[in-house]
């Protein structure tokens, strides 16, 4: 008979394509991936050096700044979610994929510093040192002795970023009302 839920007598696949041009998932779907992309991204070179400078470099105000990064973790997105509208659309950047990964890095970030900080702790000192001794630059330090060692804690800041920005809803609703910058999880929501 023809039951709504059995499985089709004839298997095609002109609904999927209907779905990705008409129904403009493709286009959510290339938003999707570009927002989480390059939030992956940015997360991980701001992380990583912020973590770096807390964890290996001395100067004034060091504590009031991971104070300040642990204050952000106890903020929830929902409590803020009307001053980073009223501070993205001051900026012109509703709408666009520049304001929410600005939002998505700046609420993600203390985590990923924390998360950071806490492998680099690992790290010992004397690799640090040893590159110092050896002439090498602070920048040559963390690109080329500490970065390389923290391979794990890059790929898991990547792929969790990734991830929390792709099935990220509340802020995409608020910061990217228009259809043309609608996300995957915005997409399936209207």
């Amino acid at each position: 008979a023809d039951v709504p839920w059995a499985i089709p007598h004839v298997w095609t696949f002109e609904h999927y394509v209907a779905v990705w041009t008409d129904g403009g998932f493709g286009r959510y779907f290339f938003n999707s991936f570009i927002i989480s992309f390059v939030d992956a991204i940015v997360m991980i070179v701001f992380a990583s050096l912020a973590a770096y400078a807390l964890t290996f470099m001395s100067f004034p105000g060091k504590q009031l700044i991971r104070f300040a990064f642990l204050a952000g973790l106890m903020v929830p997105v929902t409590a803020i979610v009307l001053p980073l509208y009223a501070s993205i659309r001051s900026l012109g950047l509703i709408g666009t994929h520049l304001g929410v990964i600005l939002c998505d890095v700046a609420l993600a970030l203390p985590i990923f510093v924390f998360l950071f900080a806490s492998y680099f702790r690992k790290i010992p000192v004397s690799l640090h040192d040893a590159a110092r001794v050896d002439g090498a630059s602070e920048w040559e330090i963390y690109s080329k002795v500490i970065l390389p060692i923290a391979r794990p804690v890059v790929v898991t800041t990547g792929l969790l970023e990734f991830l929390w920005s792709w099935n990220d809803l509340l802020l995409r609703l608020v910061l990217m009302p228009r259809e043309q910058s609608r996300t995957l999880a915005v997409g399936l929501l209207m």
